[in-house]
């Protein structure tokens, strides 16, 4: 563990796709940033199914301060909308979750193609 006064957790922007097609990929984007250095970003998804369970992909660093993930086609079913929700943790342990609770639905529901 690291020792540091650091208490405040990475900023996280992103703008969600507006609409996916069943079995295609899609490539997440997110902006997450941080004084101490972003340690990882995660995005943890699923169709909104209760019956299947969230799977998580490490995002990649893709330049300064973004990060990229592409989800793949299979995740993406026809009969379902799909649901995510983002995770970044800095280099001193603290983490947000995107959307915040605290302000907003904590995920993100984006339509699928029929």
């Amino acid at each position: 563990a690291r020792l540091t006064a650091d208490t405040s957790a990475p900023t996280v922007e992103h703008v969600p796709p507006p609409i996916l097609t069943p079995g295609q990929p899609v490539t997440l984007r997110v902006k997450a940033a941080d004084a101490d250095g972003v340690a990882v970003v995660r995005v943890h998804f699923r169709p909104l199914a209760d019956f299947e369970p969230y799977e998580c992909l490490v995002m990649t660093a893709s330049g300064r301060d973004e990060y990229m993930a592409t989800i793949p086609g299979e995740a993406i079913l026809p009969d379902y909308e799909f649901v995510y929700y983002l995770e970044a943790i800095d280099e001193a342990g603290n983490g947000r979750i995107y959307p915040d609770w605290k302000t907003a639905v904590p995920y993100i529901i984006v339509p699928v193609k029929r």
